[in-house]
């Protein structure tokens, strides 16, 4: 009987033991603030080093054109522009009002932008042309229509001052 009871003991302690030495394993490592501030200083020292070090590389990682477009938002865009096909949608009234309120001034600002960098960026890809105009590489500054239908005198955003 005593010998039983001296094991059973045993594999208490054992098992106690056991679950201790798993607790601290699984338990997360206590945080020191001033170790991860230091970690913290020697990534923003690293990042500062690395944009010094390599100027001309940052430069044509930053001259690569980059489509900065949703799909979702394009392919709206473009399906309206195929739905109403090749003749020019008229002007609505409210791009006619003089002086515009700040509301519709900043709408038809966006609208303009978004037509106007959609269609550079297909340019620069595509040779320099898109939507009946040029865009001068690098740049992309329209430079002249080539199309009678272009861009400058097909959307009401930009046929109106």
């Amino acid at each position: 009987m005593k010998l039983l009871s001296i094991r059973s003991w045993i594999a208490a302690v054992a098992g106690v033991l056991i679950l201790s030495s798993l607790q601290s394993t699984f338990a997360a490592p206590p945080t020191n603030r001033s170790t991860e501030r230091q970690r913290f200083g020697q990534l923003v020292s690293l990042r500062s080093r690395s944009g010094k070090a390599a100027p001309a590389a940052a430069r044509a990682a930053a001259s690569r054109v980059s489509d900065p477009f949703s799909n979702e938002g394009v392919d709206a865009f473009n399906r309206r522009v195929l739905r109403q096909g090749r003749t020019p949608p008229p002007i609505p009234q409210s791009l006619l009002i003089s002086p515009r309120p700040a509301g519709l001034q900043q709408v038809k600002n966006f609208r303009e932008d978004y037509i106007l960098s959609l269609y550079r960026f297909r340019g620069l890809r595509r040779g320099g042309f898109a939507g009946g105009a040029f865009f001068t590489p690098p740049s992309g500054t329209p430079a002249f229509p080539v199309d009678p239908v272009n861009i400058f005198n097909y959307f009401p955003v930009l046929r109106v001052q």
